[in-house]
């Protein structure tokens, strides 16, 4: 395989062991050439991950071309999960520019995924993936 084949291949394995640390069900899908469904499905919201590791991407684009897939598949919506890194110019390891990552989400899966937390739906599993207390009262 090639470097960037096997940096894709390590970055949807990574977001599918952190999506399931966080108490997400989460399973890598297969290649699928012209008919690719994404890379991962959040098994009990419908939605497809594309697990992106550039150094530039068109965001807007890129989430276009995701959720067009994961229509065509019959799946849900996507979102985007965005690692970006730069050279060092030293011949190092690439760096995470700003934030390490990112999720680039579009406003009907933003608007079910805070519905689904001002019902409670997800408010635990997001507590613990946050570390944060389950409601602000709890503080």
């Amino acid at each position: 395989m090639t470097r960037n084949k096997d940096r894709g291949t390590f970055w949807e394995t990574r977001t599918v062991k952190d999506l399931e640390s966080w108490g997400v069900r989460a399973k890598r899908l297969k290649e699928g050439g012209m008919y690719d469904e994404g890379d991962i499905e959040l098994i009990d919201l419908g939605l497809i991950v594309e697990a992106r590791w550039r150094q530039a991407m068109g965001p807007h684009r890129a989430l276009e071309k995701a959720r067009a897939k994961a229509w065509a598949a019959g799946h849900g919506d996507a979102v985007i999960r965005w690692k970006r890194t730069m050279p060092t110019g030293t011949g190092g390891p690439r760096q995470p520019v700003g934030e390490r990552t990112v999720w680039i989400v579009p406003d009907p899966v933003m608007m079910k995924l805070l519905q689904l937390l001002g019902t409670g739906g997800l408010r635990q599993a997001t507590a613990r993936a946050m570390a944060l207390p389950a409601r602000p009262e709890d503080e």
